[in-house]
């Protein structure tokens, strides 16, 4: 009962939005000039082009904006309060609808967006400053190391439920941040697409004007 009076007391006016902010497919709103760059080995040749690229950053502020309002409005404020779990399986059912797609809404031909900056703002939205930071440096050189980009998204999914669990021990949250983290990783891996990298237009030439693939 004290659940289903929570939910009608819900601020519906300040969640729906904040909820719709989230699942919104940012990446089929890049630049008309936005290029794509194919997460194979030759991935950290575009680094440079993409950490500098504006929308990633949006998308990292967005991410993380919109998560910690949803904390917010949901009264989760672990762990000196727990919220009903159906607050916890809303928030958490919220980030892997708004994840996957960031990862299909993409403009590349047969191609699925490698949502780097939205899967960070999250982690650093959700976790502790020490335990986001350990998942996110941990991960990226996971994927430095291999020189694979995509087993970052992997790397983060064990490690934040590892340093999440020694941090933030609340598996209500950390179940749907290690789904988060590792959607990314496999839906083109089912679906046999490619996993591309957005990035700043490089300069153009006469014999290339199109995405680079």
């Amino acid at each position: 009962m004290v659940s289903v009076l929570a939910w009608y007391s819900l601020d519906w006016v300040r969640f729906l939005p904040v909820a719709l902010l989230l699942i919104f497919p940012l990446p089929l709103f890049f630049g008309r000039k936005t290029q794509y760059r194919a997460l194979d080995e030759s991935w950290a040749k575009r680094t440079g082009k993409a950490i500098s690229y504006p929308w990633h950053w949006l998308d990292l502020v967005r991410a993380f904006v919109c998560t910690r309002l949803l904390l917010q409005l949901l009264e989760i404020h672990p762990p000196e309060h727990l919220a009903p779990k159906p607050a916890f399986l809303v928030f958490g059912a919220l980030l892997v609808v708004a994840v996957t797609t960031q990862t299909v809404g993409c403009k590349s031909p047969n191609a699925f967006h490698a949502p780097f900056g939205f899967v960070t703002g999250v982690l650093l939205s959700v976790l502790p400053p020490i335990g986001s930071g350990l998942t996110l440096l941990s991960a990226l050189t996971v994927a430095l190391a291999f020189r694979a980009a995509p087993a970052f998204f992997g790397a983060a999914a064990i490690l934040a439920g590892l340093f999440g669990t020694f941090f933030f021990p609340v598996w209500l949250l950390l179940a749907p941040l290690v789904v988060l983290s590792g959607i990314p990783l496999i839906l083109p891996i089912l679906f046999q697409r490619d996993f591309v990298l957005a990035h700043r237009p490089l300069r153009e030439t006469h014999h290339d004007h199109g995405p680079l693939r």
